[in-house]
């Protein structure tokens, strides 16, 4: 029997608006720290405030932008 795993979001793929709880942060591990010294961490949640890539992205009182990569590498689950 197969398990099916969660779906995550990549940010960049997030609509204007739409909220989500950040599951993984794919990279390096400085990539990780980064992410996280800026407020993305695992169980973080954040809010679409551009979307595509660059994304601007809402993280607790701060915006952050995040292109390419980066937002490919940030995946969420959805909060509706």
């Amino acid at each position: 029997m197969l398990s099916t795993a969660p779906a995550f979001t990549p940010v960049h793929s997030l609509k204007r608006g739409q909220c989500g709880v950040v599951e993984d942060i794919a990279g390096s591990s400085e990539f990780i720290c980064r992410m996280s010294s800026l407020g993305i961490a695992p169980g973080c949640m954040l809010e679409c405030l551009e979307p595509g890539s660059p994304c601007c992205l809402a993280v607790g009182d701060s915006r952050i932008v995040l292109r390419g990569e980066q937002a490919s590498a940030v995946r969420v689950s959805l909060l509706s």
